[in-house]
């Protein structure tokens, strides 16, 4: 019995021997890292701005049925190039018994469609209905706006490539990876300008048919983390 508990108790002494430098949960590599940003920008121009237009009218109830399908079938006769979108359909009956209806429409137009906007407006309209100009949006598509970050964030790829290349060129006993890439885009975009030039322009600019272009900055930043595992000692 004597000699067996020694044998455990010597099994027990090499079993922990062997594990003694063993560290438990295994720690992650030591890092060598390099921070540093990048940016990139491009001026990004919708080709179809986004058009509001005002609806009000005073109708009977028995007109109001047919409402809806008329001042679709008027706004198509305004601009026939796009499908709108009525956003608003809000009524009121006044004290004459008249139904006041309130709508408002949109949808996107190219360029040329600009051209004689308010005059197609006012032949639409008539005592008591009455259609209008409200704005003009210039702010590019969600299509477009992706467009520009891909082409971006491509551009910012590279940057981060050429960097990565020139900091190996260097430590040439290191090798140096991408770590993290953190983007934060600035939008330069300021729609409430376009929107109030053209809502305010007079029937003479909208007629012309020189194009109205606003373009708009989109600026992509990244924080870049590059990371190489320290040689160990």
């Amino acid at each position: 019995m004597q000699r067996m508990k020694s044998l455990w108790l010597l099994l027990v002494f090499v079993g922990t021997s062997a594990h003694a430098n063993v560290v438990w949960p295994p720690q992650p590599p030591v890092l060598n890292q390099v921070s540093f940003q990048v940016s990139a920008e491009q001026w990004v121009t919708t080709k179809a701005p986004k058009v509001i237009i005002a609806v009000n009218a005073a109708l009977s109830e028995e007109k109001l049925a047919s409402a809806y399908g008329s001042i679709s079938q008027k706004l198509q006769k305004i601009a026939s190039v796009t499908p709108w979108q009525i956003t608003t359909f809000e009524r009121n009956q006044d004290k004459s018994g008249l139904e006041q209806l309130s709508v408002t429409a949109e949808a996107r137009l190219m360029e040329g469609g600009l051209a004689s906007l308010r005059s197609r407006l006012k032949e639409m309209s008539k005592p008591g209905e009455t259609y209008s100009l409200s704005s003009i949006d210039y702010t590019p598509t969600l299509l477009e706006s992706e467009a520009a970050r891909t082409a971006l964030r491509a551009d910012i790829y590279r940057q981060i490539k050429n960097e990565l290349a020139g900091l190996n060129a260097i430590y040439v006993n290191q090798k140096y990876v991408v770590h993290n890439i953190y983007f934060n885009e600035d939008l330069g975009i300021s729609p409430l300008r376009p929107m109030a030039f053209a809502a305010n322009a007079s029937s003479k600019q909208l007629n012309t048919n020189v194009p109205l272009t606003v373009t708009n900055r989109l600026q992509l930043n990244a924080r870049v983390e590059l990371a190489a595992v320290m040689p160990s000692t």
